[in-house]
């Protein structure tokens, strides 16, 4: 769609009927010998969540990209091929990066980063970028004052609350999403990345939110969508349902019998 045209620099024209997309998006052949073997066991399951790629755009440069695929089938049910949804998530990555890495340049690229980032200790925010207010609908003095529970909606406020313990037990925890609740009363969905810090002197959480709220909507849609639809259909529906709201990239592959 026209989203990923954006965000790999190239058209549909150049693309569609070709496998040199492939190629170019991943120009080291050990790195693609590595996706395409990953690629080929999403494609016998059903799907794949936040599958993480680094693409070479056409102009050089180079983005991460967070994917949800889902399989395609025909009246059978038989796999005849993929569906994917892309998020660019690469300034979230510089971003964590920054923190991570080099503490004394961090600010400038947390305060002007488009991802959401806090650092949450005692159930309370100690510290969010300007894109955290943005997110949640709240200034920063009506934020400072709210249980970090406040803003998690109810369904999934048991989740949240493991994680956080078994965090805060030097546990493991794997990235994952969950709803949370605006100012203004609305519901979106954001993708959680948190590592266990230090924050002056006492154990604390940063915290990294990605608004996924489109991409949500798009696998509800793709799952509804192939079950109504035959494939002629569903390639129809989506273009005309993700070609432009959405700001993420949309790839159809077409498995190739060899």
């Amino acid at each position: 769609n026209k989203a990923a045209e954006k965000i790999s620099g190239y058209s549909r024209e150049e693309v569609i009927g070709g496998s040199e997309i492939f190629l170019w998006t991943y120009p080291d052949e050990d790195y693609r010998n590595e996706i395409t073997q990953k690629a080929a066991k999403i494609i016998e399951g059903d799907e794949v969540k936040d599958f993480e790629t680094i693409i070479t755009c056409k102009d050089g440069s180079r983005k991460t990209i967070s994917w949800y695929s889902r399989n395609v089938h025909d009246d059978n049910h038989k796999s005849i091929g993929s569906i994917a949804l892309g998020i660019d998530i690469t300034e979230r990555k510089q971003a964590e990066n920054a923190l991570i890495n080099s503490e004394e340049k961090y600010r400038d690229v947390v305060e002007n980063s488009t991802v959401a980032i806090c650092v949450v200790q005692n159930d309370r925010f100690k510290f969010f970028n300007i894109e955290a207010q943005n997110l949640f609908g709240y200034s920063s003095t009506e934020m400072k004052d709210l249980n970090v529970d406040t803003f998690v909606c109810e369904e999934d406020l048991e989740v949240v609350r493991s994680a956080r313990t078994r965090r805060l037990r030097g546990e493991e925890v794997q990235d994952y999403s969950h709803r949370i609740k605006t100012k203004e009363g609305q519901v979106r969905w954001v993708y959680i990345k948190a590592v266990a810090i230090s924050w002056e002197k006492e154990a604390a959480a940063l915290v990294f939110l990605t608004d996924i709220t489109e991409r949500k909507r798009a696998e509800e849609l793709m799952i509804q969508t192939e079950k109504m639809m035959s494939v002629g259909g569903l390639a129809a529906g989506m273009a005309h349902e993700l070609n432009n709201p959405l700001g993420g990239m949309l790839i159809g592959v077409q498995n190739v019998q060899r």
